[in-house]
């Protein structure tokens, strides 16, 4: 009877061990490594993907745990769409929210969405996330292997990052210049400039293609986006953003 008892309390602290570890790891996070262009980190297990947007911007957006990474690297010289690069500096540069210190994590706060950046001159990412726990333990994940693009580089991250914070006209960025779009005036009557709004359809620009080595191409202002300022090309309608 004794050893019954034995066995039975045996068993009972079996399950409970059981039931202790399967509660633990039930409600302990999981993670898995994921690279964005030369940033490895851990974000939780899920099924999402990271979307590649073209060779040198890639997103990952879990929204389940509300985790968006956006990176642009110069993988690609040859790449000319920069939207990417510009759409990130926007935000790096915006002057939404402060920043704050969480466990040794300087983060911008911008109403409980809290963003982590990181640049240098052929890389860039943003991390996001409303949660402090989660982004904090992405950011000390994070393991970078720098990209050293080979070819004839033609923009720099750094540039884009600095340029942005101070000026709002329309500009391509290398490696040692900038250059403004330069205006020319289309042979269409002109309203009075009491009556119409700064840019319009009658004022075309010489605009530099981005990643073409300074070609440029006659194009109309449509107004600054997310992605920078957009010209329409003329002829073509094609959109451009520098």
């Amino acid at each position: 009877m004794r050893q019954n008892i034995k066995l039975l309390m045996i068993a009972i602290v079996i399950i409970a061990l059981l039931a202790t570890i399967g509660a633990y790891i039930a409600l302990t996070p999981q993670y898995e490594t994921i690279d964005v262009n030369g940033y490895k980190l851990e974000v939780p297990k899920s099924d999402v993907n990271i979307t590649s947007v073209n060779d040198n911007f890639k997103i990952y957006d879990d929204k389940k745990d509300n985790i968006t990474i956006k990176s642009y690297a110069i993988n690609n010289v040859n790449e000319s769409n920069y939207t990417g690069a510009l759409e990130i500096t926007e935000q790096l540069n915006s002057d939404k929210g402060q920043n704050c210190t969480y466990n040794n994590i300087t983060l911008r706060n911008d109403s409980g969405n809290y963003t982590y950046f990181d640049v240098n001159d052929y890389q860039i990412i943003e991390i996001t996330s409303n949660n402090l726990d989660s982004i904090t333990h992405l950011v000390k994940s994070i393991n970078k292997t720098e990209i050293k693009p080979q070819g004839n580089v033609t923009i720099n991250l750094k540039n884009i990052t600095n340029d942005t914070s101070n000026d709002t006209d329309s500009q391509t960025y290398t490696q040692t210049k900038k250059t403004t779009a330069k205006k020319t005036t289309s042979s269409n009557t002109k309203a009075s400039s009491s009556s119409k709004s700064k840019y319009t359809d009658d004022e075309v620009y010489d605009v530099v293609i981005p990643g073409t080595g300074g070609k440029t191409t006659k194009a109309r202002r449509t107004g600054l986006t997310e992605y920078g300022n957009r010209y329409e090309e003329v002829g073509t309608g094609k959109a451009i953003y520098v």
